[in-house]
């Protein structure tokens, strides 16, 4: 006997789709299974029509329409070492938090390595979004052995298709996201992951490391607040934070005509400093202010 009793339907033992943290996609093909096993059985035995019912009303859980900030570091770790361009390209995208288009339309010339090893990298030169970008740690690291690599003479562009000097499109990121996506096996994946995703999922990063919502706008070079929020939050959430101000955003630090922003925030940093783990401030962004 399948089932017993009440007791052991699957109504009751809904666990198995929620509590045993299964993917998405693992736990709508069960209960695919069960919702058609059962109304098999509900022919058989009409006593079982009530538990057919119940399981039938159920609705398979969604999979998430964006990616987390640990899904993007599995994906990273999904790059083999020996494909140096996509390593890069990927790396910088989620440090930079950069549109797609602005990732695509880097130059070589807009990518300045410091005498003391800094790496700045200038997003949108000379346009309204114009703003600074210093990598850190693994980022930088990749981006000064890829440049290392180009040769003498470097292509215009920073990234380009592999074998010719040719741009490289947001076609080509975007298909180069959902390759290395496929390949992460990250529980609740989305189905579909797209470039502007791995964007949003930085800005969600900066969030929870206590970046406050007017400097992850200016970092991610958007100039309301409504737009930082659409990006940190599922739509489900942004919906309601964005009617708490229609504000124009602004950064804490100013300095000769631009906007500083540090990481992790020097206020989270001190309270962790009082906590006795020390955490060291990085300037992550310089954005140049509206005169």
């Amino acid at each position: 006997e399948p089932f017993s009793g009440p007791g052991e339907s699957p109504v009751v033992r809904r666990w198995e789709l929620q509590e045993k943290d299964l993917a998405a996609s693992t736990a709508n093909t069960r209960l695919r299974i069960l919702k058609s096993y059962l109304e098999f059985a509900a022919h058989q035995d009409p006593s079982l029509e009530p538990i057919y019912q119940a399981i039938a009303s159920l609705k398979a859980p969604e999979k998430p329409k964006y990616i987390t900030p640990q899904a993007i570091e599995t994906l990273l770790n999904a790059i083999p070492d020996s494909e140096l361009r996509d390593r890069t390209v990927l790396s910088v995208l989620y440090e930079t938090g950069c549109r797609p288009e602005e990732l695509c339309a880097l130059t070589c010339a807009d990518v300045i390595i410091e005498p003391n090893g800094i790496v700045q990298i200038w997003l949108d030169r000379g346009g309204p979004a114009e703003r600074v970008i210093i990598l850190w740690s693994q980022a930088r690291n990749l981006l000064v052995t890829y440049l290392e690599g180009l040769g003498k003479p470097a292509p215009k562009h920073l990234f380009t298709q592999l074998g010719t000097h040719q741009q490289l499109t947001v076609s080509d990121l975007n298909e180069l996201v959902g390759h290395y996506a496929l390949m992460a096996h990250f529980k609740d994946m989305p189905s579909q992951v797209t470039a502007e995703m791995v964007r949003a999922a930085r800005a969600m990063q900066l969030y929870r490391s206590g970046i406050i919502t007017s400097n992850i706008a200016s970092f991610l070079g958007v100039s309301t607040y409504n737009e930082a929020i659409s990006l940190i939050f599922p739509k489900n959430v942004h919906k309601t934070l964005s009617q708490l101000s229609q504000q124009t955003v602004s950064v804490d630090v100013q300095e000769k005509g631009w906007g500083l922003i540090y990481y992790p925030a020097p206020s989270w940093a001190n309270a962790q400093t009082i906590l006795g783990t020390p955490t060291p401030i990085k300037l992550i962004c310089m954005r140049r202010l509206n005169s």
